[in-house]
């Protein structure tokens, strides 16, 4: 599904997508009250108003499993997915544009 739309960046190790290709996929994301669902709320989807949010989701490992069965674009903190990261199980997405970090914390 991603590598359908995004491009493959050498330099920055990670896929790149813009904000209109984001908005083609469909968003695995935590449920309301974590800390990443905050991000992804004030940072992302203000920027997606048509999103298809796919699943609010309590468990970090299920968005892990169903991003590897590749039924959506999962939202999770990059120190979730560090393990999945180095052994390219998983891979990362920058959206230009976009800053998901968390600040101040």
């Amino acid at each position: 599904m991603l590598k359908n739309v995004a491009t493959y960046s050498q330099d920055e190790d990670c896929y790149q997508l813009t904000i209109n290709q984001l908005a083609q996929l469909p968003l695995l994301v935590r449920e309301a009250g974590s800390g990443t669902r905050q991000i992804i709320d004030e940072q992302l989807l203000k920027y997606l108003p048509n999103a298809e949010v796919v699943k609010a989701i309590h468990q970090s490992e299920a968005i892990k499993h169903m991003v590897s069965a590749d039924i959506g674009l999962g939202c999770l903190s990059q120190h979730v997915i560090e393990t999945e990261l180095a052994t390219g199980e998983l891979v990362q997405v920058n959206v230009a544009g976009i800053d998901l970090s968390r600040h101040g914390g």
